[in-house]
């Protein structure tokens, strides 16, 4: 064999490699996915938007994302913050708080580094039936813990992938949101799935929460990555 053909045939098997690696890696990262999931419950994740098609959107919440993350061994170090950057408009002044958050996994080693914010005008903490509260009505320590959690929420959602779910798909894995954004206004119960609505003519058979069941998660019934 020429130099020529020896060398060609080192950078096929290198080539071949790390197109293995690399489908190890997306079987690795889909069956995290599926894992990750099966953690949460209903109340864990919010409807928010919806897609090109007309679809629900689901967006994990920080309850779900402190699950996943005990779950599949990823802990946080804080990179940066908090940062508090003051502005002003015609509203007055107001502050939006930045934390940096690296996700480690059991070795130590950073997979991921994100920012989360949240403002002095935050829909739960900073307003009053929409209107921004006074600033010294505005507690700081709940803005910098939300602006904390958003960041650790980002972080676990782009790692795995849990960004924009259809509702669709969390539903084959027996979740429901139970809450939903409404733009322009605030968050509301979603609409109780019919599975956790009482009927009167089963008065005497026993119930329980949809919150309380475990998602059966097998291999063939979702696949958060879009792949066939």
């Amino acid at each position: 064999m020429s130099s020529e053909e020896l060398e060609r045939t080192e950078h096929e098997d290198a080539a071949l490699r790390v197109e293995q690696e690399l489908e190890r890696t997306m079987v690795a990262m889909q069956t995290m996915r599926r894992i990750a999931v099966a953690m949460t419950r209903n109340n864990d994740w919010t409807i928010m938007g919806k897609s090109a098609d007309g679809e629900d959107l689901a967006y994990l919440k920080g309850t779900g994302a402190d699950k996943i993350m005990a779950a599949v061994g990823l802990s946080r170090r804080i990179e940066d913050g908090p940062e508090i950057d003051w502005q002003e408009d015609d509203g007055g002044k107001y502050y939006t708080v930045r934390y940096r958050v690296a996700l480690l996994n059991r070795e130590g080693m950073t997979l991921i580094v994100e920012d989360g914010f949240c403002s002095s005008r935050d829909l739960f903490f900073g307003t009053i039936k929409g209107t921004p509260k006074p600033l010294e009505k505005v507690d700081m320590t709940m803005i910098q813990r939300k602006a904390l959690n958003n960041a650790c929420v980002r972080a676990v959602s782009r790692l795995l992938g849990l960004r924009e779910i259809p509702v669709s798909q969390l539903k084959k894995a027996g979740i429901e949101p139970t809450s939903r954004v409404v733009y322009g206004g605030s968050k509301k119960k979603a609409a109780a799935p019919p599975a956790a609505k009482k009927k009167a003519s089963a008065k005497k058979e026993p119930t329980r929460a949809i919150d309380d069941e475990r998602p059966d998660f097998s291999d063939d019934e979702i696949d958060f990555s879009g792949r066939k």
